[in-house]
């Protein structure tokens, strides 16, 4: 493969259903060819008798009732467009949709709760205060959206609040404390504290923008993600993005008047919306919502926040070691040198397999080596640890989705046919590729789970979402092609590691 280290970015394509050609006989060629390239690869997403996509996720759990899987999936019906790298989409492939929607809807209650049901009363200003504790435990230290030292001093009314948003800032935080650091099922105190905080806003918040805000909705929508309301999240996480888009938040002014501090928390807030709408786009197989082109933003420098106060004049020396930020700067690197691959995986014609394994050693492999040595997983303290799994979680995950139509390729369309023996070598080591990955990420989840003492949802709630994929693919394997020479190797892959979820 030719040097090709200063491509950041892989061509796009125009869609086939495009005319850009005056002369029709020639563009018809072309959909022909295009036809002709596309039938070679796997079509996941099934017919499908209601084509609207219409969903409704107004509902709530009445007597603390709980979904029996709270994955981010959204393998439910109404779920809206879901794209063919889904996991779902795989499922309803090898199952055509049996073995969705029932299990998904044991114990949920579906009913839209009255905002008057829950009082602001209803959850003791000491629990609150706990709760937004648990945040900064949990979830900032992989996402680090709000400054604390400044939210505690506002919480404590050490310096003014910012607009009237902030009390929802002040509840999201507590929800996703709450979310974030439960030990058991039983607890939801993160679902009134997320009516609460959204009782706080109005229609009126679209006709505003500020940080605050922001920082409010890019909460909400991962919140919700994360309590299985995708479309909701979606569609929070798209205000919050035009929000921002509208504020600059994107670009680098090198001449503001803000403090030093005011500017890094631009820069911050920034990333992490980028790296959630990243994050979700590619979960759900839709068009991605935030492009490369235009962005000179520059990335958090990976610094303590003790060292960042509002009196700084002089951004402080990085730290050569983990911090809060580290996670943000090396999952934005991830996406922007990977996101081109997703465009193109997402995108008629599919790539043929050389291209996508030239891909991963151009970009992918370019993305590891920037990961520092102060946060490889032998050096990693445990305050850290699942930011750094996730990392991994989430870079496997690419390559399963990247590769896996040639695995399905091989086994679904001719498992017992001469014709396997005769694959296309780059295709033959790109399906081998996506089963090393599946292997690969079981094996690192098994690891994490066995050095882990103590667990909360957060933990559950990330492993659950890149398990799946990764489980899958021995699966089906195994189920279409049982008596195959692999088929021990495929079922110790799915059993071998007994991940136990205490959650």
């Amino acid at each position: 493969m030719a040097d090709r280290t200063d491509d950041f970015q892989i061509p796009q394509l125009l869609p086939p259903t495009v005319n850009v050609n005056q002369n029709s006989n020639i563009n018809s060629d072309n959909r022909h060819l295009r036809k002709k390239q596309h039938s070679k690869a796997m079509m996941l997403q099934p017919k499908s008798d209601n084509l609207n996509f219409n969903w409704d996720e107004r509902t709530a759990y009445h007597d603390k009732a709980q979904p029996s899987i709270i994955d981010g999936k959204a393998t439910a019906e109404e779920s809206g467009y879901l794209g063919t790298v889904f996991s779902s989409a795989v499922i309803n492939l090898v199952g055509n949709g049996f073995f969705l929607h029932e299990t998904r809807l044991e114990g949920r209650k579906r009913a839209i709760r009255h905002p008057l049901e829950y009082p602001d009363q209803k959850i003791s200003k000491q629990r609150i205060e706990y709760y937004i504790d648990q945040y900064f435990e949990t979830y900032h230290i992989s996402y680090p959206i709000i400054h604390k030292p400044t939210f505690m001093a506002q919480i404590n009314e050490i310096i003014p609040r910012p607009e009237t948003d902030w009390e929802s800032l002040y509840y999201i935080v507590a929800a996703i404390g709450s979310f974030m650091s439960a030990i058991s099922q039983e607890e939801s105190d993160d679902l009134d504290l997320f009516d609460i905080a959204k009782s706080k806003l109005s229609i009126d918040v679209l006709e505003t923008g500020n940080i605050t805000l922001v920082q409010t909705l890019t909460l909400m929508s991962n919140y919700l993600q994360k309590r299985d309301k995708p479309n909701s999240g979606y569609n929070y996480l798209g205000v919050a993005v035009r929000m921002a888009l509208g504020l600059r938040m994107h670009r680098q002014i090198e001449d503001s008047n803000e403090s030093t501090l005011d500017q890094e928390m631009r820069r911050r807030v920034w990333w992490c919306l980028y790296i959630f709408d990243c994050g979700q786009t590619i979960g759900y197989g839709r068009p991605l919502g935030i492009p490369c082109s235009g962005i000179d933003a520059r990335l958090p420098l990976n610094i303590l926040d003790s060292n960042l106060t509002a009196l700084t004049v002089k951004l402080p020396d990085e730290e050569y070691q983990p911090t809060v930020i580290t996670s943000v700067r090396l999952q934005s690197l991830f996406h922007l040198l990977s996101n081109s691959i997703y465009e193109r995986i997402i995108t008629d014609p599919f790539p043929s397999a050389q291209l996508l394994l030239d891909w991963d050693q151009l970009y992918l492999e370019r993305w590891r080596k920037l990961i520092p040595d102060y946060f490889k997983k032998d050096e990693i303290s445990s305050r850290f640890k699942l930011a750094r799994f996730v990392l991994e979680w989430r870079y496997r995950n690419l390559k399963i989705i990247m590769f896996r139509t040639f695995l399905l390729k091989r086994i679904i369309l001719s498992p017992k046919s001469s014709d396997k023996y005769n694959e296309d070598e780059y295709e033959s080591k790109a399906a081998e590729m996506c089963l090393k990955e599946c292997s690969d990420t079981i094996t690192s989840m098994a690891m994490f789970w066995k050095e882990n003492t103590k667990n909360n949802r957060m933990e559950v709630w990330y492993s659950l979402y890149f398990l799946i994929p990764a489980v899958l693919m021995p699966l089906v394997c195994l189920r279409n092609d049982p008596t195959s020479s692999y088929a021990k190797h495929w079922r110790l892959m799915s059993i071998s590691h007994k991940i136990s979820f205490r959650n």
